[in-house]
């Protein structure tokens, strides 16, 4: 199975969001993938991730090594998604 199919399991959704990204989110989880970071992780490191708890009140935003996280896209997009209890915390895949 690759990642895709991983996630779409997990219950991810594609969102299109500011393009040329997309993004892969769980609302349930509060968890986002942006496209190319989901092909940059390994299986191993994307199951046992997509398995741990994000600490009330996070939405966690997962990028590929060496693209520059952007707090204000992760911003933008919790606030057209209308989650305004939520603040971004940004962090790579591996």
């Amino acid at each position: 199975m690759d990642n895709f199919e991983t996630i779409r399991r997990a219950g991810f959704r594609e969102l299109k969001f500011q393009p040329p990204f997309v993004w892969w989110m769980n609302w349930k989880i509060r968890m986002c993938f942006r496209f190319d970071a989901v092909e940059d992780a390994t299986a191993k490191w994307l199951t046992k991730t997509l398995k741990e708890k994000v600490p009330p009140g996070e939405f966690v935003f997962y990028y590929p090594p060496g693209v520059t996280r952007r707090s204000d896209t992760c911003d933008a997009l919790l606030e057209t998604l209308r989650i305004f209890e939520h603040r971004s915390d940004m962090r790579t895949v591996e």
